[in-house]
């Protein structure tokens, strides 16, 4: 019990005992459909709402591309960035990521694909998420992704009563607003001819397995 908390990693026989072996399989899916848990390997759990080391942010900038989802309109719940992290690290297991990832309560850094990183802080003075993608060519689908995990964590779980605005920096690591960005065609965020289709997936009513096909 006591590495399942230090870890946030859950073996199956863990899961048996706190169940007491009742159900078991429906408690696992009941989790994995509200985005509490992710298969880590074959034989445990990721929890992240377990999670307790903070991250300490480097005195030099997280290095990556940086898009930043600014909450303060309304309020971050605890539990959404937890959320994506389960979708970030279900994503990569399918994706052929690392399973190197760093994972703390307030940062993540995930291959979302095999080779590409990206780097997830939450700011809960700021009311805001913030995503460093270190691939050039990968900051768009990356934005877009995030994007839509958003969109299907307050479609699903938070009764679309989320409300945020997405800036990326610009060229001098200044933060404009998304619309701005498309505008001016921003570079790496919407350089190509290339259409986000992946936010329209999770507006449906898809259930999980096929938004995160989706995303594959």
């Amino acid at each position: 019990a006591r590495s399942t908390f230090e870890t946030a990693l859950a073996s199956r026989d863990f899961l048996e005992y706190v169940w007491k072996g009742d159900q078991v399989e429906f408690f696992i899916d009941l989790m994995k459909r509200t985005m509490l848990l992710s298969e880590w390997d074959r034989d445990s759990y990721l929890i992240p709402s377990l999670l307790r080391d903070r991250y300490v942010l480097p005195e030099t900038d997280i290095t990556g591309h940086w898009c930043l989802y600014n909450f303060s309109s309304g309020f971050l719940p605890t539990g959404v960035f937890q959320r994506l992290l389960c979708l970030c690290v279900e994503l990569s297991s399918r994706n052929g990521g690392n399973t190197n990832m760093k994972l703390f309560e307030n940062f993540a850094s995930i291959e979302l694909e095999k080779g590409s990183l990206v780097h997830l802080l939450e700011n809960k003075e700021a009311q805001a998420i913030s995503v460093f993608t270190e691939k050039t060519h990968a900051a768009q689908r990356v934005m877009s992704v995030i994007q839509s995990m958003l969109l299907k964590v307050n479609h699903d779980v938070m009764g679309a009563g989320l409300a945020w605005e997405t800036y990326v920096e610009n060229n001098t690591r200044e933060l404009v607003s998304l619309s701005e960005a498309k505008r001016q065609k921003l570079a790496p965020w919407f350089d190509s001819n290339r259409q986000l289709e992946t936010e329209k997936t999770s507006t449906g009513k898809v259930d999980l397995e096929t938004f995160l096909e989706s995303l594959s």
